[in-house]
Protein backbone atom coordinates (compact mmCIF):
# COMPACT_ATOMS: atom_id res chain seq x y z
CA UNK A 1 0.00 0.00 0.00
CA UNK A 2 2.84 2.35 0.91
CA UNK A 3 4.59 1.81 -2.42
CA UNK A 4 1.43 2.41 -4.47
CA UNK A 5 0.42 5.53 -2.55
CA UNK A 6 3.97 6.85 -2.63
CA UNK A 7 4.36 6.50 -6.39
CA UNK A 8 1.09 8.37 -6.78
CA UNK A 9 2.52 11.21 -4.70
CA UNK A 10 5.61 11.18 -6.90
CA UNK A 11 3.39 11.76 -9.92
CA UNK A 12 1.69 14.63 -8.14
CA UNK A 13 5.02 16.08 -7.07
CA UNK A 14 6.52 15.95 -10.54
CA UNK A 15 3.97 18.57 -11.61
CA UNK A 16 4.30 20.64 -8.45
CA UNK A 17 4.71 24.38 -9.02
CA UNK A 18 4.32 27.22 -6.59
CA UNK A 19 1.59 28.82 -8.65
CA UNK A 20 -0.52 25.70 -8.37
CA UNK A 21 -0.49 25.57 -4.56
CA UNK A 22 -1.60 28.23 -2.14
CA UNK A 23 0.19 26.63 0.79
CA UNK A 24 3.94 26.59 1.42
CA UNK A 25 6.28 23.77 0.40
CA UNK A 26 6.39 22.68 4.04
CA UNK A 27 2.60 22.37 4.19
CA UNK A 28 2.52 20.48 0.91
CA UNK A 29 5.25 18.14 2.12
CA UNK A 30 3.28 17.39 5.29
CA UNK A 31 0.20 16.54 3.24
CA UNK A 32 2.07 14.28 0.84
CA UNK A 33 4.69 12.65 3.05
CA UNK A 34 4.02 13.56 6.67
CA UNK A 35 2.34 10.30 7.61
CA UNK A 36 5.07 8.19 6.04
CA UNK A 37 7.78 10.14 7.87
CA UNK A 38 5.95 9.59 11.16
CA UNK A 39 5.55 5.89 10.40
CA UNK A 40 9.26 5.24 9.77
CA UNK A 41 10.25 7.42 12.73
CA UNK A 42 8.16 5.19 14.98
CA UNK A 43 10.00 1.98 14.06
CA UNK A 44 13.36 0.98 15.58
CA UNK A 45 14.68 -0.45 12.30
CA UNK A 46 16.63 1.79 9.94
CA UNK A 47 15.86 0.02 6.67
CA UNK A 48 12.47 1.71 6.24
CA UNK A 49 14.04 5.12 6.92
CA UNK A 50 16.60 4.48 4.19
CA UNK A 51 13.93 3.20 1.80
CA UNK A 52 11.78 6.30 2.32
CA UNK A 53 14.86 8.50 1.91
CA UNK A 54 15.53 6.91 -1.48
CA UNK A 55 11.96 7.65 -2.57
CA UNK A 56 12.22 11.25 -1.37
CA UNK A 57 15.48 11.71 -3.29
CA UNK A 58 13.77 10.46 -6.43
CA UNK A 59 10.98 12.97 -5.86
CA UNK A 60 13.53 15.75 -5.36
CA UNK A 61 15.20 14.98 -8.68
CA UNK A 62 11.84 15.26 -10.44
CA UNK A 63 10.67 18.45 -8.69
CA UNK A 64 10.70 21.73 -10.59
CA UNK A 65 10.05 23.72 -7.41
CA UNK A 66 13.27 24.82 -5.73
CA UNK A 67 11.79 25.18 -2.24
CA UNK A 68 10.21 21.73 -2.36
CA UNK A 69 13.34 20.14 -3.84
CA UNK A 70 15.53 21.50 -1.05
CA UNK A 71 13.05 20.39 1.60
CA UNK A 72 12.97 16.88 0.16
CA UNK A 73 16.78 16.78 0.15
CA UNK A 74 16.93 17.82 3.81
CA UNK A 75 14.53 15.04 4.82
CA UNK A 76 16.46 12.58 2.63
CA UNK A 77 19.68 13.52 4.41
CA UNK A 78 18.11 13.18 7.86
CA UNK A 79 16.46 9.82 7.19
CA UNK A 80 19.25 8.16 5.18
CA UNK A 81 21.90 9.36 7.62
CA UNK A 82 20.52 7.12 10.37
CA UNK A 83 22.32 4.05 9.03
CA UNK A 84 25.55 3.47 7.08
CA UNK A 85 23.55 1.72 4.35
CA UNK A 86 21.93 5.08 3.61
CA UNK A 87 25.02 7.28 3.59
CA UNK A 88 25.38 7.22 -0.19
CA UNK A 89 21.75 8.35 -0.55
CA UNK A 90 22.19 11.10 2.03
CA UNK A 91 25.36 12.28 0.29
CA UNK A 92 23.61 12.32 -3.09
CA UNK A 93 20.88 14.53 -1.64
CA UNK A 94 23.44 17.08 -0.51
CA UNK A 95 25.19 16.94 -3.86
CA UNK A 96 21.87 17.77 -5.50
CA UNK A 97 21.50 20.76 -3.16
CA UNK A 98 25.02 21.91 -4.03
CA UNK A 99 24.39 21.49 -7.76
CA UNK A 100 21.14 23.47 -7.73
CA UNK A 101 22.23 26.10 -5.18
CA UNK A 102 25.84 27.17 -5.68
CA UNK A 103 25.64 29.45 -2.64
CA UNK A 104 24.93 26.38 -0.49
CA UNK A 105 27.66 24.21 -2.00
CA UNK A 106 30.13 24.62 0.86
CA UNK A 107 27.51 23.88 3.51
CA UNK A 108 26.18 20.85 1.62
CA UNK A 109 29.66 19.36 1.10
CA UNK A 110 30.43 19.91 4.78
CA UNK A 111 27.31 17.94 5.74
CA UNK A 112 28.47 15.00 3.65
CA UNK A 113 31.83 14.91 5.44
CA UNK A 114 30.10 15.20 8.82
CA UNK A 115 27.87 12.26 7.91
CA UNK A 116 30.71 9.80 7.36
CA UNK A 117 32.79 11.24 10.20
CA UNK A 118 29.90 10.88 12.65
CA UNK A 119 29.32 7.30 11.58
CA UNK A 120 32.98 6.49 12.20
CA UNK A 121 33.34 8.30 15.52
CA UNK A 122 30.17 6.79 17.02
CA UNK A 123 30.96 3.21 16.04
CA UNK A 124 32.66 0.62 18.23
CA UNK A 125 34.19 -2.84 17.83
CA UNK A 126 33.96 -4.47 14.42
CA UNK A 127 31.57 -1.77 13.27
CA UNK A 128 34.28 0.80 13.97
CA UNK A 129 36.58 -0.86 11.45
CA UNK A 130 33.87 -1.07 8.79
CA UNK A 131 32.81 2.53 9.40
CA UNK A 132 36.45 3.63 9.20
CA UNK A 133 36.91 1.88 5.88
CA UNK A 134 33.75 3.52 4.55
CA UNK A 135 34.83 6.95 5.82
CA UNK A 136 38.33 6.55 4.39
CA UNK A 137 37.01 5.41 1.01
CA UNK A 138 34.67 8.42 0.92
CA UNK A 139 37.51 10.83 1.76
CA UNK A 140 39.72 9.36 -0.95
CA UNK A 141 36.87 9.58 -3.44
CA UNK A 142 36.34 13.24 -2.57
CA UNK A 143 40.08 13.85 -2.83
CA UNK A 144 40.01 12.40 -6.33
CA UNK A 145 37.08 14.62 -7.34
CA UNK A 146 38.78 17.75 -6.02
CA UNK A 147 42.09 16.94 -7.69
CA UNK A 148 40.29 16.44 -11.00
CA UNK A 149 39.25 20.12 -10.93
CA UNK A 150 42.56 21.27 -9.37
CA UNK A 151 40.93 22.27 -6.08
CA UNK A 152 44.09 21.41 -4.20
CA UNK A 153 43.06 23.13 -0.97
CA UNK A 154 39.99 20.94 -0.45
CA UNK A 155 41.84 17.85 -1.70
CA UNK A 156 44.50 18.35 0.96
CA UNK A 157 41.83 18.97 3.61
CA UNK A 158 40.31 15.57 2.80
CA UNK A 159 43.73 13.91 2.88
CA UNK A 160 44.45 15.41 6.28
CA UNK A 161 41.21 13.90 7.57
CA UNK A 162 42.05 10.61 5.90
CA UNK A 163 45.54 10.27 7.38
CA UNK A 164 44.59 9.57 11.05
CA UNK A 165 41.72 7.31 9.99
CA UNK A 166 44.00 5.25 7.75
CA UNK A 167 46.46 4.83 10.62
CA UNK A 168 43.77 3.97 13.19
CA UNK A 169 42.20 1.21 11.09
CA UNK A 170 45.59 0.00 9.84
CA UNK A 171 44.60 0.54 6.25
CA UNK A 172 47.01 -0.66 3.55
CA UNK A 173 46.42 2.78 1.99
CA UNK A 174 48.02 4.72 4.87
CA UNK A 175 51.37 5.12 3.14
CA UNK A 176 49.68 6.16 -0.09
CA UNK A 177 47.59 8.74 1.80
CA UNK A 178 50.71 10.23 3.35
CA UNK A 179 52.55 10.23 0.02
CA UNK A 180 49.67 11.96 -1.71
CA UNK A 181 49.42 14.51 1.10
CA UNK A 182 53.14 15.28 0.81
CA UNK A 183 52.78 15.59 -2.97
CA UNK A 184 49.79 17.95 -3.09
CA UNK A 185 50.25 20.04 0.08
CA UNK A 186 52.59 22.52 -1.69
CA UNK A 187 49.97 23.06 -4.39
CA UNK A 188 47.36 23.81 -1.72
CA UNK A 189 49.58 26.59 -0.42
CA UNK A 190 49.97 27.90 -3.96
CA UNK A 191 46.18 27.80 -4.43
CA UNK A 192 45.81 30.03 -1.36
CA UNK A 193 48.33 32.41 -2.88
CA UNK A 194 46.26 32.55 -6.07
CA UNK A 195 43.07 33.20 -4.13
CA UNK A 196 44.69 36.11 -2.28
CA UNK A 197 46.08 37.60 -5.51
CA UNK A 198 42.68 37.26 -7.22
CA UNK A 199 41.05 39.17 -4.35
CA UNK A 200 43.63 41.94 -4.63
CA UNK A 201 43.05 42.23 -8.38
CA UNK A 202 39.29 42.32 -7.86
CA UNK A 203 39.76 45.21 -5.43
CA UNK A 204 42.34 46.96 -7.65
CA UNK A 205 42.49 45.83 -11.31
CA UNK A 206 45.70 47.90 -11.74
CA UNK A 207 47.63 45.87 -9.12
CA UNK A 208 50.59 44.85 -11.30
CA UNK A 209 52.45 42.75 -8.68
CA UNK A 210 49.36 40.62 -8.09
CA UNK A 211 48.83 40.27 -11.83
CA UNK A 212 52.45 39.12 -12.19
CA UNK A 213 51.92 36.56 -9.42
CA UNK A 214 48.83 35.22 -11.20
CA UNK A 215 50.62 34.94 -14.55
CA UNK A 216 53.47 32.97 -12.95
CA UNK A 217 51.32 30.64 -10.83
CA UNK A 218 48.68 29.94 -13.47
CA UNK A 219 51.35 29.29 -16.09
CA UNK A 220 53.43 26.92 -13.95
CA UNK A 221 51.82 25.54 -10.79
CA UNK A 222 48.28 25.43 -12.20
CA UNK A 223 49.48 24.49 -15.72
CA UNK A 224 46.87 26.81 -17.25
CA UNK A 225 48.35 29.19 -19.84
CA UNK A 226 44.82 30.28 -20.78
CA UNK A 227 44.25 31.62 -17.25
CA UNK A 228 47.72 33.18 -17.25
CA UNK A 229 46.87 35.01 -20.47
CA UNK A 230 43.95 36.77 -18.74
CA UNK A 231 46.46 38.73 -16.61
CA UNK A 232 49.21 39.16 -19.17
CA UNK A 233 48.53 42.78 -20.16
CA UNK A 234 49.44 44.13 -16.72
CA UNK A 235 51.55 41.23 -15.48
CA UNK A 236 54.29 38.98 -16.76
CA UNK A 237 57.77 39.59 -18.07
CA UNK A 238 58.87 39.94 -21.69
CA UNK A 239 59.41 36.20 -22.16
CA UNK A 240 55.99 35.31 -20.72
CA UNK A 241 54.31 37.93 -22.91
CA UNK A 242 55.82 36.20 -25.94
CA UNK A 243 55.38 32.55 -24.94
CA UNK A 244 51.99 32.45 -23.19
CA UNK A 245 50.01 33.45 -26.33
CA UNK A 246 51.84 30.69 -28.23
CA UNK A 247 51.04 28.15 -25.49
CA UNK A 248 47.28 28.73 -25.83
CA UNK A 249 47.33 28.21 -29.60
CA UNK A 250 46.06 24.89 -31.02
CA UNK A 251 48.93 22.61 -32.03
CA UNK A 252 47.97 22.67 -35.70
CA UNK A 253 48.54 26.45 -35.78
CA UNK A 254 52.12 26.26 -34.50
CA UNK A 255 55.18 26.44 -36.75
CA UNK A 256 58.43 24.53 -36.30
CA UNK A 257 59.96 27.57 -34.66
CA UNK A 258 56.98 27.95 -32.32
CA UNK A 259 57.14 24.29 -31.27
CA UNK A 260 60.88 24.47 -30.56
CA UNK A 261 60.54 27.72 -28.63
CA UNK A 262 57.74 26.28 -26.46
CA UNK A 263 59.64 23.04 -25.88
CA UNK A 264 62.68 24.96 -24.63
CA UNK A 265 60.55 27.38 -22.61
CA UNK A 266 58.72 24.62 -20.75
CA UNK A 267 61.93 22.63 -20.25
CA UNK A 268 63.39 25.62 -18.43
CA UNK A 269 60.22 25.96 -16.33
CA UNK A 270 60.56 22.29 -15.41
CA UNK A 271 63.82 22.98 -13.59
CA UNK A 272 62.21 24.80 -10.67
CA UNK A 273 59.23 24.59 -8.38
CA UNK A 274 57.49 21.74 -6.56
CA UNK A 275 57.40 18.23 -8.02
CA UNK A 276 53.86 18.38 -9.51
CA UNK A 277 54.74 21.65 -11.26
CA UNK A 278 58.03 20.36 -12.65
CA UNK A 279 56.35 17.20 -13.95
CA UNK A 280 53.60 19.20 -15.68
CA UNK A 281 56.11 21.55 -17.29
CA UNK A 282 58.31 18.72 -18.55
CA UNK A 283 55.30 16.88 -19.95
CA UNK A 284 54.45 19.96 -21.97
CA UNK A 285 58.07 20.31 -23.06
CA UNK A 286 58.13 16.72 -24.26
CA UNK A 287 54.91 17.26 -26.19
CA UNK A 288 56.31 20.27 -28.02
CA UNK A 289 59.54 18.43 -28.85
CA UNK A 290 57.34 15.68 -30.33
CA UNK A 291 55.49 18.31 -32.35
CA UNK A 292 58.72 19.81 -33.63
CA UNK A 293 60.00 16.40 -34.73
CA UNK A 294 56.70 15.79 -36.53
CA UNK A 295 56.92 19.10 -38.37
CA UNK A 296 60.67 18.95 -39.07
CA UNK A 297 61.12 15.85 -41.20
CA UNK A 298 64.61 16.60 -42.51
CA UNK A 299 67.40 14.43 -41.11
CA UNK A 300 69.74 17.27 -40.15
CA UNK A 301 71.57 18.80 -37.20
CA UNK A 302 68.42 20.51 -35.92
CA UNK A 303 66.49 17.27 -35.78
CA UNK A 304 69.36 15.50 -34.04
CA UNK A 305 69.56 18.27 -31.44
CA UNK A 306 65.81 18.14 -30.83
CA UNK A 307 65.94 14.36 -30.40
CA UNK A 308 68.71 14.70 -27.82
CA UNK A 309 66.73 17.41 -26.01
CA UNK A 310 63.66 15.19 -25.95
CA UNK A 311 65.70 12.33 -24.49
CA UNK A 312 66.99 14.65 -21.77
CA UNK A 313 63.41 15.66 -20.91
CA UNK A 314 62.32 12.01 -20.91
CA UNK A 315 65.03 11.12 -18.42
CA UNK A 316 64.22 14.06 -16.14
CA UNK A 317 60.52 13.18 -16.24
CA UNK A 318 61.13 9.53 -15.46
CA UNK A 319 63.27 10.48 -12.47
CA UNK A 320 60.70 12.94 -11.09
CA UNK A 321 57.77 10.58 -11.57
CA UNK A 322 59.65 7.75 -9.86
CA UNK A 323 60.48 9.99 -6.91
CA UNK A 324 56.83 11.03 -6.68
CA UNK A 325 55.61 7.42 -6.85
CA UNK A 326 53.96 7.93 -10.25
CA UNK A 327 56.04 5.21 -11.89
CA UNK A 328 57.63 2.35 -10.05
CA UNK A 329 59.58 3.53 -7.01
CA UNK A 330 59.19 2.36 -3.41
CA UNK A 331 55.40 2.60 -3.48
CA UNK A 332 55.06 0.41 -6.57
CA UNK A 333 53.81 -3.12 -6.47
CA UNK A 334 56.05 -5.69 -8.09
CA UNK A 335 53.32 -7.97 -9.39
CA UNK A 336 53.75 -9.05 -12.97
CA UNK A 337 52.01 -11.47 -15.26
CA UNK A 338 53.31 -13.70 -18.03
CA UNK A 339 50.42 -15.08 -20.02
CA UNK A 340 47.93 -14.14 -17.28
CA UNK A 341 45.05 -11.74 -17.83
CA UNK A 342 45.16 -8.47 -15.86
CA UNK A 343 42.20 -6.11 -15.40
CA UNK A 344 43.92 -2.77 -15.99
CA UNK A 345 41.11 -0.72 -14.42
CA UNK A 346 41.86 -2.27 -11.03
CA UNK A 347 45.15 -0.36 -10.87
CA UNK A 348 43.95 3.07 -12.00
CA UNK A 349 43.75 6.02 -9.61
CA UNK A 350 42.22 8.80 -11.75
CA UNK A 351 43.62 11.61 -9.59
CA UNK A 352 47.12 10.19 -10.07
CA UNK A 353 46.92 8.74 -13.56
CA UNK A 354 44.76 11.35 -15.32
CA UNK A 355 47.10 13.53 -17.35
CA UNK A 356 44.42 15.92 -18.67
CA UNK A 357 40.67 16.23 -18.34
CA UNK A 358 38.36 15.01 -15.58
CA UNK A 359 38.65 11.27 -14.85
CA UNK A 360 36.69 9.52 -12.10
CA UNK A 361 36.27 6.07 -10.66
CA UNK A 362 32.74 4.66 -10.39
CA UNK A 363 33.03 1.30 -8.64
CA UNK A 364 34.83 -1.01 -11.03
CA UNK A 365 34.54 1.42 -13.93
CA UNK A 366 36.50 4.47 -15.05
CA UNK A 367 34.72 7.57 -16.35
CA UNK A 368 35.97 10.52 -18.37
CA UNK A 369 33.78 13.61 -18.39
CA UNK A 370 33.05 15.41 -21.64
CA UNK A 371 35.74 18.02 -22.22
CA UNK A 372 35.39 21.62 -23.30
CA UNK A 373 36.35 20.97 -26.91
CA UNK A 374 39.83 22.51 -26.55
CA UNK A 375 41.49 19.93 -24.32
CA UNK A 376 41.82 16.23 -25.10
CA UNK A 377 41.47 14.21 -21.87
CA UNK A 378 44.28 11.69 -21.42
CA UNK A 379 44.88 8.94 -18.84
CA UNK A 380 47.94 6.73 -18.40
CA UNK A 381 47.48 3.19 -17.06
CA UNK A 382 50.17 2.33 -14.45
CA UNK A 383 51.10 -1.01 -16.02
CA UNK A 384 54.37 -1.48 -17.89
CA UNK A 385 54.02 -3.46 -21.12
CA UNK A 386 56.81 -5.42 -22.75
CA UNK A 387 56.46 -7.42 -25.95
CA UNK A 388 53.21 -8.61 -27.51
CA UNK A 389 49.77 -8.53 -25.93
CA UNK A 390 46.05 -8.80 -26.54
CA UNK A 391 43.74 -6.14 -25.10
CA UNK A 392 39.95 -6.30 -24.70
CA UNK A 393 38.22 -3.02 -23.84
CA UNK A 394 34.50 -2.64 -23.07
CA UNK A 395 33.17 0.90 -23.13
CA UNK A 396 30.09 3.11 -23.53
CA UNK A 397 30.02 6.63 -24.94
CA UNK A 398 27.47 8.17 -22.63
CA UNK A 399 27.12 11.63 -24.17
CA UNK A 400 28.66 13.86 -26.80
CA UNK A 401 29.43 13.10 -30.42
CA UNK A 402 33.19 12.80 -30.33
CA UNK A 403 35.97 10.25 -30.28
CA UNK A 404 37.36 7.57 -27.98
CA UNK A 405 40.91 6.34 -28.31
CA UNK A 406 43.35 3.81 -26.89
CA UNK A 407 47.11 4.49 -26.86
CA UNK A 408 49.12 1.35 -27.55
CA UNK A 409 52.77 0.61 -26.80
CA UNK A 410 54.34 -1.16 -29.78
CA UNK A 411 57.89 -2.29 -29.03
CA UNK A 412 59.98 0.89 -28.94
CA UNK A 413 57.15 2.97 -30.39
CA UNK A 414 53.53 3.78 -29.65
CA UNK A 415 50.41 4.49 -31.68
CA UNK A 416 46.77 5.34 -31.01
CA UNK A 417 43.66 3.61 -32.28
CA UNK A 418 40.74 6.03 -32.27
CA UNK A 419 37.04 5.70 -33.13
CA UNK A 420 34.58 8.36 -34.31
CA UNK A 421 37.24 10.89 -35.24
CA UNK A 422 35.98 14.31 -36.35
CA UNK A 423 34.87 15.70 -38.68
CA UNK A 424 33.36 12.80 -40.61
CA UNK A 425 33.54 9.97 -38.11
CA UNK A 426 36.52 7.78 -39.05
CA UNK A 427 38.62 5.21 -37.22
CA UNK A 428 42.21 4.10 -37.60
CA UNK A 429 45.78 4.21 -36.30
CA UNK A 430 47.46 7.56 -35.63
CA UNK A 431 50.11 8.31 -36.71
CA UNK A 432 51.69 6.23 -39.46
CA UNK A 433 54.66 7.92 -41.14
CA UNK A 434 53.47 11.15 -39.54
CA UNK A 435 49.96 10.87 -41.04
CA UNK A 436 46.88 10.74 -38.79
CA UNK A 437 44.20 8.06 -39.13
CA UNK A 438 42.07 10.32 -41.32
CA UNK A 439 44.87 10.41 -43.92
CA UNK A 440 46.62 7.02 -43.81
CA UNK A 441 45.77 3.56 -45.14
CA UNK A 442 44.10 2.37 -41.89
CA UNK A 443 41.29 4.94 -42.24
CA UNK A 444 37.83 3.41 -41.97
CA UNK A 445 34.37 4.89 -41.52
CA UNK A 446 33.06 4.56 -37.98
CA UNK A 447 30.37 5.90 -35.69
CA UNK A 448 29.34 5.35 -32.08
CA UNK A 449 25.83 5.27 -30.65
CA UNK A 450 25.49 6.77 -27.19
CA UNK A 451 24.45 4.26 -24.54
CA UNK A 452 25.56 1.21 -26.53
CA UNK A 453 28.14 -1.21 -25.13
CA UNK A 454 31.11 -1.74 -27.48
CA UNK A 455 33.93 -4.27 -27.29
CA UNK A 456 37.37 -3.58 -28.76
CA UNK A 457 39.70 -6.53 -29.38
CA UNK A 458 43.27 -5.40 -30.05
CA UNK A 459 46.35 -7.55 -30.72
CA UNK A 460 49.84 -6.06 -30.85
CA UNK A 461 52.82 -8.20 -31.90
CA UNK A 462 56.19 -6.40 -32.08
CA UNK A 463 59.08 -8.38 -33.56
CA UNK A 464 62.79 -8.29 -32.75
CA UNK A 465 63.61 -7.13 -36.29
CA UNK A 466 61.83 -3.80 -35.65
CA UNK A 467 58.57 -4.69 -37.38
CA UNK A 468 55.15 -5.14 -35.81
CA UNK A 469 51.64 -6.39 -36.56
CA UNK A 470 48.47 -4.77 -35.16
CA UNK A 471 44.90 -5.98 -35.54
CA UNK A 472 41.79 -4.27 -34.18
CA UNK A 473 38.19 -5.50 -34.19
CA UNK A 474 35.08 -3.71 -32.89
CA UNK A 475 32.27 -6.04 -31.82
CA UNK A 476 33.89 -8.78 -33.89
CA UNK A 477 34.17 -6.63 -37.04
CA UNK A 478 37.71 -6.10 -38.33
CA UNK A 479 38.84 -2.47 -38.38
CA UNK A 480 42.64 -2.66 -38.66
CA UNK A 481 45.09 -5.24 -39.99
CA UNK A 482 48.41 -3.44 -40.17
CA UNK A 483 51.99 -4.67 -40.61
CA UNK A 484 55.06 -2.52 -40.90
CA UNK A 485 58.05 -0.99 -39.14
CA UNK A 486 57.71 0.12 -35.53
CA UNK A 487 59.59 3.30 -36.45
CA UNK A 488 56.69 4.30 -38.71
CA UNK A 489 54.40 4.61 -35.67
CA UNK A 490 53.97 7.66 -33.47
CA UNK A 491 51.29 9.72 -31.71
CA UNK A 492 50.44 13.41 -32.07
CA UNK A 493 51.49 16.03 -29.53
CA UNK A 494 47.96 16.36 -28.16
CA UNK A 495 47.91 12.81 -26.81
CA UNK A 496 51.57 12.02 -26.34
CA UNK A 497 52.70 10.35 -23.10
CA UNK A 498 56.15 10.32 -21.60
CA UNK A 499 55.92 6.59 -20.96
CA UNK A 500 55.86 4.59 -24.20
CA UNK A 501 55.47 1.32 -22.31
CA UNK A 502 51.96 2.12 -20.96
CA UNK A 503 48.43 1.80 -22.27
CA UNK A 504 46.52 5.10 -22.37
CA UNK A 505 42.93 6.23 -22.90
CA UNK A 506 41.75 9.45 -24.51
CA UNK A 507 38.51 11.07 -25.63
CA UNK A 508 37.37 14.12 -27.53
CA UNK A 509 34.07 15.95 -26.97
CA UNK A 510 32.50 12.90 -25.35
CA UNK A 511 31.80 11.40 -21.92
CA UNK A 512 32.89 7.76 -21.88
CA UNK A 513 32.54 4.95 -19.34
CA UNK A 514 35.21 2.25 -19.55
CA UNK A 515 33.84 -0.91 -17.99
CA UNK A 516 36.73 -3.27 -18.53
CA UNK A 517 40.21 -3.27 -20.02
CA UNK A 518 41.78 -6.71 -19.82
CA UNK A 519 45.29 -7.32 -21.08
CA UNK A 520 46.96 -10.67 -21.68
CA UNK A 521 50.67 -10.84 -22.56
CA UNK A 522 51.41 -13.02 -25.57
CA UNK A 523 54.33 -15.45 -25.77
CA UNK A 524 57.43 -13.71 -24.43
CA UNK A 525 55.45 -10.63 -23.40
CA UNK A 526 55.06 -9.17 -19.95
CA UNK A 527 52.74 -6.80 -18.09
CA UNK A 528 54.10 -5.41 -14.82
CA UNK A 529 51.78 -3.50 -12.48
CA UNK A 530 53.41 -0.40 -11.02
CA UNK A 531 50.79 0.37 -8.37
CA UNK A 532 48.64 -1.50 -5.87
CA UNK A 533 45.15 -2.46 -6.94
CA UNK A 534 42.32 -0.19 -5.76
CA UNK A 535 40.68 -1.88 -2.77
CA UNK A 536 37.06 -3.01 -2.65
CA UNK A 537 36.05 -0.39 -0.10
CA UNK A 538 37.18 2.45 -2.36
CA UNK A 539 35.36 0.93 -5.33
CA UNK A 540 32.18 0.47 -3.32
CA UNK A 541 32.28 4.04 -2.05
CA UNK A 542 32.52 5.44 -5.57
CA UNK A 543 29.98 3.25 -7.30
CA UNK A 544 27.38 6.02 -7.52
CA UNK A 545 29.61 8.55 -9.30
CA UNK A 546 28.14 9.54 -12.65
CA UNK A 547 29.43 11.90 -15.37
CA UNK A 548 27.97 15.40 -15.28
CA UNK A 549 27.47 15.54 -19.04
CA UNK A 550 24.27 13.53 -19.17
CA UNK A 551 21.79 12.83 -21.92
CA UNK A 552 18.52 14.73 -21.65
CA UNK A 553 16.45 11.59 -21.09
CA UNK A 554 17.75 10.44 -17.69
CA UNK A 555 15.73 7.25 -17.56
CA UNK A 556 16.92 6.03 -20.95
CA UNK A 557 20.50 6.94 -19.97
CA UNK A 558 20.32 5.07 -16.70
CA UNK A 559 18.87 2.01 -18.42
CA UNK A 560 21.75 2.04 -20.89
CA UNK A 561 24.29 2.25 -18.11
CA UNK A 562 22.61 -0.52 -16.12
CA UNK A 563 22.65 -2.72 -19.20
CA UNK A 564 26.31 -1.89 -19.59
CA UNK A 565 27.12 -2.76 -16.00
CA UNK A 566 25.31 -6.08 -16.29
CA UNK A 567 27.38 -6.84 -19.37
CA UNK A 568 30.57 -5.83 -17.55
CA UNK A 569 30.01 -8.35 -14.75
CA UNK A 570 29.31 -11.19 -17.15
CA UNK A 571 33.01 -11.31 -17.93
Amino acid sequence: MFQTRFFITLTVLAGFASAAFAESAKETFEKLFGEEVKRVNATPEANDDVELAGQLLGAARNSDNAEMRDLLCEYTYALAGRDPSGYATAAEAMRLVAEKNPEQKSSAESKIVQLYQRGYERSTGDKKQAAGEQYLAFLLQETESKLAVKDYGEAVNHLRRARPVSIAIRSPEKDAVQAKLDYYAPLAIISNRIELAEKKVAANPWDKPSRATLVETYLTDMDSPAKAKEHLDLGGDAVQKKMVPLAVKPADELSEADAMALASFYEDLGKKGVAPTRIAMLQRSKGYYELYLTLHSSEDVQRTAATLNQTRVDEALAKLEAEAGLTGGKSAATASADGKTIELLDFIDPSRDGRRGKWLRSGDTIIVEQGNGFEIPLLRVPVKIEGGYSLKVKFVRESGDGAFGVLLPVGDSQVAFTLALPPGGEAGLSDINGQPATQNATKKESSLNNGKVYTLDINVKPETDGTAAITVALDGKSYVDWKGKQAELSVGVLITMNDKTAIGFSSYNSAVIIGSAKIKPLAGGKAETLEKAVDAAAKKATKDVKPTNRDDDRRDREKAIQDFLKDRFKQ
